[in-house]
């Protein structure tokens, strides 16, 4: 197959790509990077700051969609991957519709009406909703706008399916009984980009959490936790905290970490915290009731957080109390991924459901 991958958040697609090469399809990426992520990708496209910037980020954004055709499958990472300016974003699509046979949409953020309903009124950590309105200084998302809401019907009516990464971004789909959902598929890791190592504790125990959207992460209650941690075990304990690093960088800090937080109000687990359990660590943050029941899974490794006052701080002192549970859980982590989030067999199951249609 002939496959377009378009947009990329903290390198879903990149990892993705790299399962279907594996299975012997052609796959380009074209995406911004993800901001300062700077995500690798086959094409890479930043918008610039300046008039003259945007103008030509415009023109070199409408001649390389126009010139993406006869591809089998294209797939979206978000449904506004294009600017919303003059109505690109559903030029563009239209674009790419007409010119590529099946066009399928990633949900992987609250972007999409139904997901931001679903996060706003029935979503157990309703923090998480009020977070990323925070975050965006929004009265309500734009998913929720009357311009979001006919976008998003509009664009259901034109893809051929969605396809949810997680419970997060399924279930608000499902109780609308949405006939363009199709099954969750989890989150592809290259395993070979992640060099296993036995999570030995050595000095002390280090522990990581990397800080973008802090209201969205619920950094600061995070933050708050880990300064606990290292006032009741000052020499037992190393808090490495870093804040909006390129992604290269970002794995060579969790690499040197024992215990990685990912973040707050996630049932599920992210991008980050999947490559943390990849390399041997422990990762805290999802693996909830719903993120089993999702997956079929009676158990996982992760270690839930909630937005119980205690359930961190007393996860982080059992570990520290137990520094020999480390090393067995990181390397149940990696069996986890190798298991469940192997990219070309996650590769597999996209393609089983691209062919459905």
């Amino acid at each position: 197959m002939k496959i377009l991958l378009i947009g990329d958040f903290s390198s879903l697609h990149l990892n993705l790509k790299k399962g279907l090469m594996e299975c012997n399809h052609e796959v380009t990426l074209f995406s911004s990077g993800d901001g300062f992520k700077k995500i690798k990708s086959d094409i890479i496209l930043k918008r610039g700051k300046s008039k003259l910037g945007k103008f030509l980020y415009y023109y070199q954004l409408i001649s390389l969609i126009t010139k993406f055709k006869n591809f089998d499958v294209v797939q979206l990472i978000s449904g506004e991957v294009f600017s919303s300016k003059f109505g690109l974003n559903k030029f563009l699509i239209k674009v790419l519709k007409r010119r590529n046979k099946k066009i399928f949409l990633i949900g992987a953020g609250c972007v999409d009406t139904f997901t931001c309903d679903f996060f706003e009124h029935s979503y157990k950590y309703k923090e998480f909703y009020n977070a990323i309105k925070g975050h965006y200084n929004l009265e309500k998302l734009w998913g929720q706008t009357e311009e979001g809401r006919k976008f998003n019907k509009w664009l259901f009516d034109q893809i051929n399916g969605y396809i949810p990464i997680m419970y997060e971004y399924a279930e608000g789909h499902r109780r609308i009984n949405n006939i363009k959902l199709k099954q969750t598929i989890a989150i592809p890791i290259k395993l070979t980009d992640f060099i296993y190592e036995d999570n030995i504790v050595r000095d002390k125990v280090v522990v990581f959490h990397g800080i973008s959207r802090r209201e969205v992460k619920g950094t600061d209650f995070i933050l708050e936790q880990l300064n606990k941690l290292k006032d009741t075990f000052p020499e037992k304990v190393e808090l490495l905290i870093v804040d909006k690093v390129p992604y290269s960088d970002y794995i060579k800090f969790i690499s040197k970490a024992n215990i990685v937080i990912d973040q707050l109000y996630s049932v599920s687990s992210g991008v980050n915290g999947l490559i943390a359990m990849a390399l041997g660590k422990v990762s805290l943050g999802g693996g909830e009731e719903e993120f089993l029941k999702e997956f079929s899974l009676n158990k996982s490794p992760l270690i839930p957080i909630n937005k119980s006052k205690n359930k961190l701080f007393d996860s982080l002192s059992e570990l520290i109390h137990n520094p020999n549970e480390i090393c067995k859980l990181g390397k149940k982590s990696r069996k986890f991924i190798e298991d469940n989030h192997d990219a070309k067999k996650i590769a597999q199951e996209y393609i089983s459901v691209w062919n459905e249609n």
